[in-house]
Order: structure tokens, then C-alpha cells, then sequence
């Protein structure tokens, strides 16, 4: 068995590739990863480097182009097996290729919308029918994508993380007693829409601590409308390291993960990845109604669901007046258990792919 991993960005950007060589290694498969390298910095038989010049529509097509044609003459070379094709508009490109000689042996990874499937609804139809399985990082795709015979849930958390979690004890916060809470929003800072209207409804509120830690392409803007209005509760921190994560969040009362939902790209049907941290730390959180995340909050007690920005501040009152953190440490650990289960379904059914035979 030889399999062929697919990756259009370099692999520090894509922690999910670890959740596939996990198994890859259990399994002893002999595998290759394919990447672009969109630093340009990086060399190597199985890397295409270049750098993305993204001004004008045309020239991403052109780029995707050119790394198809770089995939195909890599693939035919080494007589793979197996192909694992990470997101949808790459799997565009590949169409052809991927449905004239791996039909029914190629398994595709989708974690995000990509405008392309509105572009080329027949060439990702295709390949989406032709793929093995089908993985999605949050059930709320389905909402948009067609049925597949085998459409499998890949969270975008480690098993390892969420065993070492699962059982852990919360924390006795947020109550009344505590001033001011902390309402953190860790990540990259990329949703300017959302985060400004966040920021404009608690600005110098004197009960909440508003913190931003991450970088992104919005975050300049952020500090510059939170600097306009005076705010004198908000505090930004930067880039961080992964593994710092957890230390980073020790005194925060509630996570945001309050994000745009446009139909463009999708954004009620995503989980983010604050939605893992939440229940991993035991920090109850904030999110849009009529979400994907929403419906998971909602079922499982991990937090507050808001209708409108303007409900920000009684409802955070409400909810640390009636918390209860005994209740909420079960509610986080039974989400937790109900994602090791989809975890183990994925492991399980990638191995099954990488030995069945062709």
C-alpha cells in the first residue's frame, strides 16, 4: 500500500495533516506528501514553491494550474495506490486525473467553502461523487454539500488532547464574585465585522476585560477602532505559541468565538476551533444563534447563545448568576466523548481505506 497525501499550503498551516499520519504510521503504509510551499523558501522533490500573487483572480487560477500539472507528473511517477486530496478547489483542478485514474480510491478533506465550487459546480460534483470518502471538519457542511455514500466528521482537534481532557476538573469561575470577567478571543484575528461590534458593545463596560490574543489580517484594523473609541478595557497580546495556549487562557471567564455569517463563505455552517478550547479548558463560551455551533452549544450547555450584540452584557450576567460548575464541567465532558467517537470513526476509516485493496 502506497498512499499520496496532497496539501495546497505548506504543513505548519494544516495541523488536521497530523490527525492522517497518526494513522498512516499505525498502519505502516508507505506514504508521500506533496505540498505547496507558499513561503518560497522550501526545496525538494515533493515541494512546489511558490509564492502567491493574488492581485487579480486569474493569477490564482494560474498558480493552481501549475500545481495540478506539478501533482500529476509527481503522482504518475510513483505509482500511489491511494490519494488523500486536501480542499475542494484543489480537487477541482485535479478532476480529471483524479476520476480517470483513481476513481473510487482517493479520499477528499473539506474545511472550508471555496468560491471555485460555485465556479465549476460540474467538475466538483464529479469528484466529489468519484472520492472513497468524503471527510468534513463540521457536520453543518452538509447543509451545502451533496449526499455521498461516505461522509466522515474529522474534527479539527487531536485525539491525544481530547483524552487528556476529558475528565478534568473545571474551574470555579465565572461568578458574581469575580470582577472584571475576562471574555477572550484567541486565534487569528481575521473577522474584523464580527470583532468590532463585539468590541463597540462592551467598550468601557467596567465588569468585562475584553483580551485579543493571535495575529491576522484585521487586527490593526481592530486596535485602530478600539483606539477611536477610547476603550480602555480591551487588551491585545499578539502572536503566540501553540503549546502556550492553555497558560494564555488560565484567568478567562468566556471565550468568543462570535463570527459573520455570510453566504459566501459559509460561516453559519463552521466550527471553530475556539468551540475544541472551550470545552478542552472548561471555559463556557459565546457564539451566533442559528449556527452549527449554536446547535452544539445549545445541546450540550457549553455556553451562550446570542441573537443579537446587543444582548452581550445580560446575557454573560444571566448566565454567571445561574452557573454552575459542576453541570458545566459534565456537559464539557460529555461533547468531549461524543468527539472521541467521531475521532475513532475517522481513524478507523481511513485505515480501512489505506488496506483495502484496489
Amino acid at each position: 500500500m502506497k498512499v499520496a497525501l496532497i496539501l495546497p499550503n505548506n504543513p505548519s498551516n494544516a495541523p488536521y495533516l497530523n490527525y492522517y499520519l497518526e494513522v498512516i504510521r499505525k498502519t505502516g503504509a508507505d506514504y508521500s506528501l506533496y505540498y505547496w510551499d507558499r513561503t518560497g523558501k522550501e526545496a525538494g522533490k515533493q515541494v512546489f514553491s511558490r509564492i502567491p500573487k493574488h492581485r487579480y483572480p486569474w493569477n490564482k487560477f494560474i498558480d493552481y494550474l501549475r500545481f495540478a500539472k506539478f501533482i500529476k507528473r509527481s503522482l504518475k511517477a510513483g505509482n500511489y495506490t491511494r490519494v488523500v486530496v486536501f480542499t475542494p478547489q484543489l480537487a477541482i483542478f485535479l478532476q480529471k486525473f483524479l476520476t480517470g485514474s483513481y476513481r473510487g480510491e482517493f479520499m477528499l478533506d473539506i474545511r472550508d467553502f471555496s468560491v471555485m465550487m460555485n465556479h465549476f459546480p460540474g467538475r466538483f460534483k464529479r469528484c466529489y461523487q468519484g472520492a472513497d470518502h468524503i471527510v468534513i471538519s463540521s457536520p453543518g457542511f452538509k447543509e451545502w454539500l451533496p449526499p455521498h455514500k461516505s461522509l466522515i466528521t474529522g474534527h479539527n482537534v487531536g485525539a491525544e488532547l481530547v483524552q487528556e481532557n476529558m475528565s478534568r476538573t473545571g474551574k470555579d469561575y465565572p461568578s458574581p464574585e469575580k470582577w472584571p470577567l475576562v471574555l477572550t478571543t484567541i486565534g487569528q484575528i481575521k473577522d474584523y465585522d464580527s470583532d468590532h461590534r463585539f468590541v463597540a458593545e462592551l467598550c468601557n463596560n467596567e465588569a468585562i476585560q475584553m483580551n485579543f490574543i493571535g495575529s491576522g489580517p484585521t487586527l490593526q484594523a481592530l486596535k485602530d477602532f478600539a483606539e477611536s473609541r477610547d476603550c480602555s478595557n480591551i487588551s491585545f497580546y499578539g502572536q503566540y505559541n501553540k503549546p502556550d495556549e492553555e497558560a494564555l487562557l488560565a484567568d478567562t471567564d468566556f471565550l468568543n468565538i462570535l463570527i459573520s455569517r455570510t453566504e459566501f463563505n459559509k460561516g453559519a455552517s463552521l466550527l471553530s476551533n475556539r468551540l475544541y478550547l472551550s470545552a478542552l479548558y472548561r471555559i463556557p463560551c459565546l457564539v451566533n444563534s442559528e449556527t452549527a455551533q449554536s446547535e452544539l452549544v445549545a445541546k450540550y450547555g457549553l455556553g451562550i447563545v446570542i441573537d443579537q450584540y446587543c444582548e452581550v452584557p445580560e446575557k454573560i450576567e444571566n448566565f454567571v448568576r445561574d452557573f454552575d460548575a459542576s453541570v458545566f464541567n459534565t456537559n464539557c465532558e460529555v461533547f468531549l466523548k461524543d468527539i472521541s467517537g467521531d475521532i475513532d470513526h475517522f481513524q478507523s476509516a481511513f485505515a480501512d481505506f489505506l488496506r483495502s485493496q484496489p
